[in-house]
């Protein structure tokens, strides 16, 4: 389950990578909600998702630099590191509470 703000991946690299690790989250249909960049050192490293949609051409001019919440449901992670890819499922449940803006 989801953290109250944000999607946690950790991913463990036996040594340095020798190129940036890249991460892409995507729905069950294959279209990509965000890309992210995660650290490249040697050991146990962290990413953080706000759970939103990625903005793409105007829209991402504007003054908000997110699109909106995505739903609750699944979803998939891939990282991309020296050239494998590995891709993970995950889910987002509903939020309880104060909603988040």
């Amino acid at each position: 389950p989801n953290e109250p703000n944000a999607v946690v991946f950790n991913y463990y690299l036996k040594e340095d990578a020798g190129s940036p690790v890249k991460m892409t989250i995507s729905d069950p249909d294959g279209e990509i909600l965000g890309r992210l960049e995660g650290q490249t050192g040697a050991g146990i490293n962290r990413v953080f998702w706000n759970m939103r949609r990625q903005r793409s051409g105007e829209q991402a001019q504007s003054r908000r630099r997110s699109g909106p919440l995505v739903n609750p449901g699944d979803y998939i992670v891939s990282m991309e590191v020296n050239g494998k890819t590995l891709s993970q499922k995950f889910r987002i449940t509903e939020r309880k509470g104060w909603p988040i803006w």
